[in-house]
């Protein structure tokens, strides 16, 4: 059963990573005029020139939702509250 969990919750980690996350992202990116490219530079750039600032707080935050262990926490968050509110 832990097998069959593992697997699946991976295989609904890649989902959740490359359809919601990524593709949502890449589209509100380029919908505000900035290629992708360009965007990773200036976050890069961002986290070298001001680590503790917000915007490199931003990027460190779209890196972890990208782990999978923090998905893992999300999903078990969203089950307790789930079960809270039954």
């Amino acid at each position: 059963m832990m097998l069959f969990s593992s697997v699946y919750f991976s295989v609904l980690h890649c989902g959740y990573y490359n359809v919601y996350l990524e593709q949502t992202l890449e589209h509100f990116i380029v919908d505000q005029g900035c290629s992708i490219h360009d965007f990773y530079h200036a976050m890069e750039k961002v986290n070298e020139t001001d680590p503790d600032g917000s915007f490199a707080l931003f990027g460190q935050i779209l890196v972890s939702v990208t782990d999978f262990h923090v998905f893992m926490t999300m999903m078990r968050e969203s089950a307790r509250s789930h079960q809270n509110h039954k």
